[in-house]
């Protein structure tokens, strides 16, 4: 169960990164 602020997490750390990931 993926909670709303684990996605917003990983969204930041993957746009930090540069990677761009699709987030559903």
């Amino acid at each position: 169960m993926t909670t709303p602020l684990s996605s917003l997490l990983a969204a930041t750390l993957n746009q930090s990164k540069g990677t761009t990931s699709p987030t559903s």
